[in-house]
């Protein structure tokens, strides 16, 4: 399941009808044609770019779907923003052309002729916090894509977008909290390789029977604990010390070194090592703390697989069906 190509799919089809979400038939189709312009413009030129190419009826879909999905950071900044502008400009009555007036960029004709000069009717301190805020919601706090996958997964899977087969992305990885003090434990066993999940001679034996008939209840259980995982990443991120850290993960099982690990490649095409991994288990999950210069750099993780999941798996693709 894309995320982005599901939105766009919506938003395509208002294009089709007059860049009108009006003429969508359903609110969540609206809701999902009016995140893809949300994202698709803050993250090109900011909010205005967004009301400005895209007008408030758009804005008021976007939100209301961002409060729906429960990504609450990023509805609280678009709001914010729209808040600034009605302070200094009524855009529910006003037309695309007087919106443009908001946007300080300088705006030339296919003739050459300059149709707008360089400065917005906002003023400069309004202005500045609205791109403060943009830079905010680009930094995505909420996880939009797993939440808006969650939410709407009904109605796509009514439309034929999605199966039930298809499984969500896991969370996000997490920053940790600025100035945390938590260092590396010098202490772990250091392993190059995970444990392998042990699976008894008998369970191999209803293969056939756990891939026919389980895989679906497999497949829920490995979504809950997906869930499970978001609430255990977003407190750790938090922790500020090792005890506090501990508190939440339990002490962590061993260590792997930073070059079994990647990020990347970026632009620059070389991909980013952390020097050290801590691997914890809770909640039924794997949590891997990247440990940088010292310090804690991000934190993921998965469901653990039980031997139930392996026997699941398609053999030829390595995941549970």
């Amino acid at each position: 399941m894309n995320w982005f190509d599901i939105t766009a799919k919506y938003d395509e089809l208002s294009r089709d009808l007059d860049d009108d979400l009006e003429s969508l038939p359903e609110d969540w189709q609206r809701e999902l044609a009016a995140l893809n312009r949300l994202e698709m413009n803050v993250n090109n030129g900011a909010y205005l770019q967004f009301l400005t190419n895209c007008g408030r009826e758009s804005y008021v879909y976007a939100s209301r779907a961002l409060h729906k999905i429960g990504a609450r950071k990023m509805a609280e900044i678009i709001d914010r923003c729209q808040a600034l502008v009605d302070e200094h400009f009524e855009t529910e009555t006003a037309s695309r052309e007087e919106i443009e007036a908001l946007m300080p960029n300088e705006v030339i004709g296919l003739d050459g002729e300059r149709l707008k000069e360089p400065r917005s009717i906002l003023p400069d301190p309004v202005l500045d916090r609205i791109y403060e805020l943009s830079d905010e919601f680009m930094d995505y706090p909420d996880d939009v894509e797993r939440l808006g996958l969650k939410y709407y997964r009904s109605y796509l899977e009514r439309e034929g977008v999605v199966s039930a087969d298809d499984r969500l992305p896991p969370p996000r990885p997490v920053a940790a909290r600025a100035g945390a003090m938590i260092s590396p434990r010098p202490d772990l066993e250091l392993r190059t390789e995970r444990p392998a999940t042990h699976v008894p001679g008998w369970q191999w034996l209803l293969q056939p029977l756990v891939r026919r008939f389980w895989r679906r209840r497999l497949q829920r259980r490995s979504e809950r604990r997906c869930d499970e995982l978001g609430d255990i990443l977003g407190p750790a991120s938090q922790c500020e010390t090792r005890e506090e850290f501990e508190t939440l993960l339990g002490r962590p099982q061993y260590a792997m070194p930073g070059e079994c690990f990647g990020m990347g490649p970026p632009d620059d095409g070389t991909w980013h090592h952390p020097d050290l991994v801590e691997v914890y288990a809770a909640g039924g999950c794997t949590i891997d703390v990247w440990f940088t210069n010292g310090g804690i750099e991000r934190i993921t993780g998965y469901p653990t697989p039980t031997s139930w999941d392996v026997i699941a798996r398609d053999p030829e693709s390595g995941c549970a069906e």
